[in-house]
């Protein structure tokens, strides 16, 4: 039964995330998932912990690409502060919703080195393709002023994982900013300021 599966795997990523995937034991996992510890239901779906740490890597990227397809490009009649606001928070939703697989990478990395490239390479850097293609498209809209996208895109993505870890790992937003104001300073920056100096 899928459910069952899909519930083991978000077991594993939160567990991992805390306590690795050597310090967690699979009736834990068991347990976490609604099945009887020690039942031996883990198995009916994994091998090992190697295994599921693995299908839920995969399952993550599969979501971030699937996400990505959903977001339309913009149009050239597209508000471009708006469009880039909208996707600037799709972004930082996009990292709240990873949030247990980058705890498992920071972690883990150096034990699952070819998992980490394979998310390096689908979510990092496909995900810099992504915005450097709606960059682009904002840009030949007229929706924000002209850059070189391949730079800028990579500077909006560091700001918003600095954002989002500060957030997670010390206790709130740097400097008490919330999301939307920290954004909408990021739009600002990108596209000129609104609001009179």
């Amino acid at each position: 039964m899928p459910q069952t599966r899909e519930r083991l795997l978000d077991a594993a990523l939160r567990a991992f995330a805390i306590d690795g995937v050597a310090g967690t034991a699979i009736t834990d996992l068991e347990d976490a998932a609604g099945l009887a510890p020690g039942s031996g239901g883990f198995y009916r779906y994994f091998k090992t912990k190697d295994e599921v740490l693995a299908a839920a890597v995969q399952r993550e990227i599969v979501r971030v690409r699937e996400r990505h397809a959903e977001h339309p490009d913009p149009v050239p009649s597209a508000d471009g502060r708006a469009a880039l606001r909208a996707d600037l928070l799709d972004a930082l939703e996009v990292l709240r919703g990873l949030g247990p697989l980058m705890g498992v990478l920071a972690r883990e990395h150096g034990r699952i080195p070819e998992l980490a490239a394979e998310v390096a390479d689908h979510l990092v850097e496909g995900g810099l393709r992504h915005d450097v293609e709606r960059l682009t498209a904002l840009m030949a809209s007229g929706g924000i002023p002209e850059r070189d996208p391949k730079v800028l895109g990579p500077v909006l993505t560091s700001a918003l994982i600095g954002y989002h870890l500060s957030t997670v790992y010390f206790g709130g937003p740097p400097g008490g900013v919330g999301a939307d104001r920290f954004v909408d300073e990021l739009v600002d920056l990108v596209a000129g300021s609104t609001t009179p100096g």
